[in-house]
């Protein structure tokens, strides 16, 4: 009896095992194949690409930029490590993995927003269709700003616009089909993005990429390109062109200058200068 009962055991295991039964997708995590649902999924999945901005630290373009400049002294205490007196000074970095943070950091947002971008077509946007284009829009923009926050850095750095295997090395993507991609990226989020002006957006999407900062830095990519490549133009981008969309959010986005250079600090200029005179 027992023997049949384990031949019987043997032939339900071995009739019963298919694909199906072997390939199962997690339960207790998200990945892509389980993920790409829903426009809920989506709204995780693109705040997920604006989370590499919070990885923004001592190794950002700002700090470094500002310890290479006359602005700031670049630390001389053995706190501050080799790299931050050699920045200040200009001199070579001899470690291999100089910078890398900043390297990895905002590679690793270009990835996000590829993977955003490659996968958010499978999503069901029945009756959300605007909201697509605005978070494609949102997802485009970061990818251009964290590709621009590299080329700023290091010059021309490989174009990441799919996601690659893990054995592949893209090469460097010359300075021109670079911006292309970057202007490209922000002139969708121009065209696509939150278009209320400041004063009607609601407040649930304020800090959201909007067509007015796909406008903004879209000029200021154009400004960067043209001057320290010195040239007039690139491709459809010309003078006139990029002049139009920066009037576009100078008349219609409700941001303006504020009256006061010193109001964009906390801390009054006016009676900080007071009290210096204190003890001048």
């Amino acid at each position: 009896m027992k023997r049949i009962i384990f031949i019987l055991s043997v032939m339900l295991i071995a009739t019963g095992c298919s694909e199906e039964f072997l390939d199962k997708k997690p339960t207790t995590s998200s990945v892509v194949e389980n993920f790409y649902h829903t426009p809920a999924d989506a709204q995780q999945a693109l705040t997920a690409v604006y989370n590499t901005l919070t990885n923004d630290d001592y190794w950002c373009p700002f700090i470094l930029s500002e310890q290479a400049s006359d602005d700031c002294a670049g630390g001389g205490g053995s706190g501050d490590g080799g790299g931050y007196p050699r920045n200040d000074r200009g001199l070579p970095q001899p470690e291999a993995n100089a910078n890398q943070i900043l390297w990895k950091t905002y590679y690793g947002g270009i990835y996000r927003a590829n993977t955003y971008i490659q996968n958010e077509k499978i999503i069901d946007w029945t009756g959300k269709e605007n909201l697509q284009k605005q978070y494609l829009a949102e997802a485009r923009f970061l990818r251009a700003y964290y590709h621009l926050q590299l080329a700023q850095m290091f010059g021309e750095v490989p174009a990441i616009m799919e996601i690659y295997g893990p054995d592949v090395t893209p090469p460097r993507t010359p300075a021109d089909e670079l911006y292309t991609y970057i202007l490209d990226d922000l002139k969708y989020c121009a065209e696509n993005g939150l278009s209320a002006p400041y004063s009607a957006m609601k407040y649930e999407n304020w800090g959201r990429v909007t067509k007015w900062a796909g406008e903004a830095m879209l000029a200021r990519v154009f400004l960067y390109y043209t001057g320290y490549y010195n040239q007039q133009s690139l491709g459809e981008y010309t003078n006139e062109s990029v002049l139009a969309y920066v009037e576009d959010c100078i008349n219609n986005s409700g941001h303006g200058l504020v009256p006061e250079y010193a109001s964009l600090w906390r801390v009054s200029a006016k009676s900080v200068l007071g009290d210096m005179a204190l003890y001048a």
